[in-house]
């Protein structure tokens, strides 16, 4: 081989770990491919272990797998949003690589002049905060007794298993990740907006406390965020109270309202009161956002557990979240 046809053949190879590593995403044709009749059937039958077709091979990734189909693409990101609550209230976009966001820092000011007088300097200041993509992976195995079963739909059974693994373990990130291997959590990234007078209980005054801690323009699309069982003790000392603050959400019936602001439950939140542990979030939840990164991709994996007469499959997603102004969050953390 010529010192230039290895040259090209490093390059491409180059690209190929590239596109594995950072996620770029697909051409336009691949793009239209997937969104095609003709890939969806050509991916059921690679699920199935059927040959592999040319139309399949275009959507070959960098990790070895296989593109999954738009339709079925749509499938895991709506599973994915059932299974992690902070999916639903954030900010979500797809990233093809690295972000820099520009964040601002202080909004700069004006001032009362006279006239002809000069006018002060204000600029705004500005902050850069990098969203990048940590990587999940999970996998599992069906019997070939099912796969031969043509009833059993094979695609949507790994997808929504994926999915729901994955939708658990990102939101267990969101909000307790420490930022090594995985998104740093808004439990560590929230600052403390209140602190609960007492360490075993908390109060309605507490969460006042903590409703006003927010900055009026946040309050205005903020939610809360937490636990059930925080939620029923929450509940427990309106009872014995006698204020209340709570009512029914005009918007979803399904979920209450604290002090005219949505109540979200997320079983990644404490349960309980633990001296020193922040507990519930307040804040408007547009200022944290979830980056997906590229598409996601099925192995196939015959051999690993053919022993047991299963066939094996594998997946992965990158995603990232950050809080990007932390001032539009506030925690209420527990007297330590």
């Amino acid at each position: 081989m010529s010192t230039e046809k290895s040259y090209q053949a490093l390059l491409e190879r180059q690209k190929k770990l590239d596109a594995e590593i950072a996620g770029i995403a697909p051409s336009k044709e691949v793009v239209n491919l997937l969104a095609s009749d003709s890939y969806k059937k050509a991916f059921g039958k690679f699920m199935r272990g059927e040959e592999i077709t040319d139309a399949m091979k275009a959507g070959k990734a960098g990790s070895g797998g296989y593109l999954i189909p738009d339709e079925h693409e749509k499938k895991l990101i709506e599973t994915l949003t059932e299974a992690n609550i902070l999916r639903q209230i954030s900010h979500v976009i797809q990233a093809d690589h690295d972000r820099l966001i520009p964040v601002a820092l202080h909004g700069g000011e004006s001032y009362f002049v006279n006239e002809g007088d000069p006018i002060p300097e204000s600029d705004e200041e500005f902050a850069q905060v990098k969203i990048g993509a940590y990587k999940m992976a999970t996998r599992t195995r069906v019997s070939e007794e099912l796969l031969e079963d043509s009833v059993f739909d094979v695609e949507d059974y790994v997808i929504t298993h994926f999915a729901e693994r994955f939708g658990s373990l990102e939101q267990e990130a969101f909000i307790n990740g420490d930022g090594v291997g995985k998104p740093l959590g808004l439990l560590r990234a929230a600052p403390v907006g209140a602190v609960a007078e007492n360490s075993d209980k908390i109060t309605i005054d507490d969460m006042l406390e903590l409703y006003h801690s927010l900055r009026e323009p946040y309050r205005k699309n903020a939610v809360w965020l937490m636990s059930d069982c925080i939620m029923s003790r929450i509940i427990k000392e309106y009872n014995t109270d006698g204020r209340n603050f709570w009512g029914e959400y005009a918007e979803d019936p399904t979920l209450f309202t604290l002090l005219g602001k949505p109540v979200y439950n997320c079983d990644s939140m404490p349960f309980a009161v633990t001296p020193g542990e922040k507990v519930v979030l307040f804040g408007d939840f547009s200022y944290f956002w979830i980056a997906d990164r590229g598409r996601q991709s099925f192995k196939r994996q015959d051999e690993l557990f053919s022993t047991t007469g299963h066939v094996g499959f594998s997946g992965s997603r990158r995603v990232d979240a950050k809080l990007i102004r932390p001032e539009a969050m506030a925690a209420l953390q527990i007297k330590g």
